[in-house]
């Protein structure tokens, strides 16, 4: 790889490519991104995953609160047994958060989620929400983690309504279909110049 004139080897491995894949799973645009990726290694050019893997390494440890909520997260007996049960078949194996907090007893919850989370699919909220009696839980189709459709102003509108009032008007709201990354000139484009991109679970594993 090539970084400011310089060239250097780097080494990655299984690891890198499954963190780097679950940090992609967290916008729209980043999801689009993924085909013309793996579109490139399998045409044997790894600059891109090498970017990042040489990032994550050279980079300052995050600051030791970003551990606090994950580790205090305390998923129950069973959520760790449903962990060790799918971790062999999953694709990113245990990569992602599967935590799920007990809920706190008040007297409403409001959940908002995406059909493209990875980080909080909404099978936790619907196992969350089940010990809020008043809950509400909001569907994005074609939402990631990050924003959830608040980047679409009508999303955006009809979340902050709902947050706002607790009511829905519709039970599942649609983003427009995601259109996924070509790749140009034989090469897969970096989506952050300088090959970095922000990885808050890299250090992390909550349970």
């Amino acid at each position: 790889m090539e970084s400011a004139g310089e060239r250097r080897t780097v080494t990655v491995s299984a690891f890198d490519l499954v963190w780097y894949t679950r940090a992609l799973l967290t916008t729209r645009n980043a999801i689009a991104h993924l085909p013309a990726l793996f579109q490139a290694m399998d045409d044997g050019n790894f600059t891109e995953l090498g970017r990042m893997a040489d990032g994550w390494r050279t980079a300052p440890a995050p600051n030791a609160t970003v551990f606090t909520h994950r580790c205090s997260s305390a998923a129950s007996l069973e959520r760790e047994q449903r962990i060790a049960r799918e971790r062999p078949s999953a694709a990113l194996g245990d990569a992602t958060d599967f935590a799920s907090p007990e809920a706190a007893r008040c007297p409403r919850h409001d959940n908002v989620s995406g059909t493209l989370d990875g980080d909080a699919p909404e099978s936790n909220a619907d196992e969350v929400i089940r010990d809020f009696p008043n809950g509400v839980h909001l569907h994005v189709d074609g939402a990631a983690h990050a924003l959830l459709g608040l980047n679409d102003a009508a999303t955006r509108e009809s979340i902050v309504r709902f947050l706002g009032t607790g009511r829905l008007g519709k039970i599942r709201l649609a983003l427009p279909a995601l259109a996924f990354e070509r790749r140009e000139s034989g090469r897969a484009r970096p989506l952050v110049a300088g090959g970095t991109i922000p990885a808050p679970s890299l250090f992390g594993i909550a349970r």
